[in-house]
C-alpha cells in the first residue's frame, strides 16, 4: 500500500530553521507516523518562518477514496485527491438509482482532501432534509476530465 504524504499544519508554516513536520498516513486506516527533520534546530534559538509551497505536495492523480467511517450512522466524511484546479460535484445515489443528494463544490484548488476539516462531509439526510434509510448507497465524484463511483453503507 503506497503512503501518502501530508504537511502535518497548515500553510504557511512557522518552524525552525531546516525544520519540517511531515505525516504518512495509510489509506487503508492504519497508523500513522509523524516524521521531524530538526538536526539543525537545536543550533539555533529563534523560529523563522518558511512558506513551503503546496505544488511541492500534489497528488499525481485525481481520485475518489473510500468514505469514513464505512459502515456510519449517521454522518460521513468521503476525502478525495485533486490533481489539478477543478469544477468539482458529488452526487449520492441509492441502490434504484435515485438521486438522494447532491453538493456542488465550485471550483477548488488541487490538493489532497483527506481529512475531516478538508473532505466532503455528508450528514445521511436527503437534499429536501429527511434522514435516508438503512443500506447501500453510492457516492460519485465528479470534476473536469474524470468521474468515479464508490460504494457506501449506512446502518441505523
Amino acid at each position: 500500500v503506497p503512503l501518502r504524504w501530508e504537511l502535518f499544519s497548515a500553510w504557511p508554516v512557522t518552524m525552525w530553521p531546516n525544520e519540517y513536520h511531515l505525516c504518512s498516513s495509510d489509506p487503508t486506516g492504519g497508523s500513522e507516523r509523524a516524521f521531524s527533520g530538526a538536526a539543525q534546530a537545536a543550533r539555533s534559538h529563534r523560529p523563522t518562518r518558511n512558506d513551503i509551497s503546496p505544488s511541492l505536495f500534489l497528488p499525481e492523480h485525481t481520485r475518489l477514496l473510500q468514505n469514513y467511517p464505512n459502515p456510519f450512522n449517521p454522518e460521513t466524511w468521503i476525502p478525495f485527491e485533486l490533481n489539478q484546479d477543478s469544477e468539482v460535484s458529488l452526487t449520492i445515489y441509492d441502490m434504484a438509482g435515485r438521486l438522494v443528494w447532491r453538493l456542488d463544490l465550485g471550483f477548488q484548488e488541487a490538493g489532497a482532501y483527506l481529512r475531516r476539516d478538508r473532505a466532503i462531509y455528508w450528514d445521511g439526510r436527503t437534499n429536501t432534509g429527511e434522514r435516508v434509510a438503512s443500506g447501500t448507497y453510492f457516492y460519485t465524484l465528479q470534476t473536469e476530465g474524470y468521474v468515479s463511483t464508490q460504494k457506501m453503507i449506512i446502518l441505523k
